[in-house]
C-alpha cells in the first residue's frame, strides 16, 4: 500500500474508532450492578482533558492483514484547537481542526484539504474533533448522558454498557477498579456488521493520560491493527503550527 493510503489509513481510524466497534466484551461478572455509583464513574468519564497542550513524538505502527509498517511522527496538539502530526523529514503532514481536516504527501506532490464531511461519507457516521482528541486521551467517544446505562463489576474493572435501545449494548467502557483510569471503549455498529476496540496502557497509576493506545478494527472484511506509543510528550508548552500545501499539489479527490 503506497505511503499515501497508509497516513491516509491512521487519520481514517482515528476517526473510525469514534464510529465503529467490538462486539459486547466477554467479562466475568454476577450480572449485578457494581456497587461504585453511576454518577461518580459519569462524572469520572465527563472530566475534560487535564492539558491544554502537548508536543511529543507517537511511534505508529500499522498492520494491514499481516502486512506491517512503523513510523515516529512528531506531534503538536493544543485542546479544543488542533492537532498537527509531521511524519519522519516532513514527508507527510496531517492537520485537523475543529472544522478542517487536512493532510499532503511530499513523495506524491499530492493533497487532502477539506472537513469532515469527507470522512463522514466513507465511514458512514458522523465525527468530529473532539472525538479525535478524546481518542488520544483516553475520554469516552460519545455523550454518555443521553444514554441508558448498566454498570456491571469484574475481578478488576468496573464495565459501562450503554445502549440506544433496550435490546443491544452497542457500546461499552472498561475501568480499572483502583484508579479509575479507562482501560478500554469497545463500540459496534450493529447494521452494518463494523467493530473496533480501543485498549490503553499507562506508565504509573496516577497517570491521567494513556502511554499506548491500541486500535482493532475489521473494516469491509480488512483486518487494520493500529498501535500508537507516546516516545515522548511535553505538556503545557507553546505549541506551533506550521502547516501549508506546498504549491502545485494536486488533490487526491480530481
Amino acid at each position: 500500500m503506497k505511503n499515501t493510503k497508509r497516513f491516509s489509513y491512521l487519520i481514517l481510524l482515528l476517526g473510525l474508532m469514534s464510529s465503529c466497534g467490538v462486539k459486547k466484551a466477554s467479562v466475568e461478572t454476577t450480572n449485578t450492578v457494581s456497587s461504585i455509583s453511576k454518577s461518580a464513574l459519569f462524572q469520572q468519564s465527563q472530566k475534560d482533558i487535564e492539558i491544554n497542550s502537548l508536543r511529543g513524538r507517537l511511534r505508529m505502527t500499522i498492520n494491514d492483514n499481516g502486512k506491517s509498517q512503523t513510523v515516529t511522527s512528531t506531534v503538536r496538539f493544543e485542546r479544543d484547537s488542533a492537532l498537527l502530526i509531521s511524519a519522519p523529514f516532513g514527508v507527510l503532514k496531517a492537520y485537523l481542526d475543529q472544522k478542517r481536516l487536512s493532510y499532503y504527501n511530499k513523495l506524491e506532490r499530492s493533497y487532502f484539504d477539506g472537513d469532515y464531511k469527507y470522512l463522514q461519507e466513507l465511514i458512514g457516521v458522523e465525527l468530529n474533533f473532539t472525538q479525535l482528541q478524546n481518542l488520544l486521551f483516553a475520554k469516552p467517544l460519545i455523550n454518555l448522558s443521553s444514554r441508558r446505562g448498566l454498570i456491571l463489576k469484574s475481578e478488576d474493572s468496573y464495565w459501562v454498557l450503554t445502549n440506544k435501545n433496550k435490546r443491544v449494548f452497542d457500546f461499552s467502557m472498561r475501568y480499572d477498579k483502583n484508579t479509575l483510569q479507562l482501560k478500554g471503549q469497545d463500540y459496534r455498529i450493529t447494521r452494518s456488521n463494523q467493530a473496533a476496540r480501543i485498549t490503553y496502557a499507562y506508565k504509573k497509576d496516577t497517570d491521567l493520560h494513556p502511554t499506548s493506545i491500541k486500535l482493532k478494527s475489521l473494516v469491509q472484511d480488512s483486518n487494520i491493527e493500529v498501535d500508537l506509543q507516546w516516545t515522548q510528550a511535553e505538556y503545557n508548552r507553546k505549541v506551533q503550527f506550521n502547516y501549508n500545501i506546498p504549491k502545485g499539489y494536486k488533490s487526491v479527490l480530481k
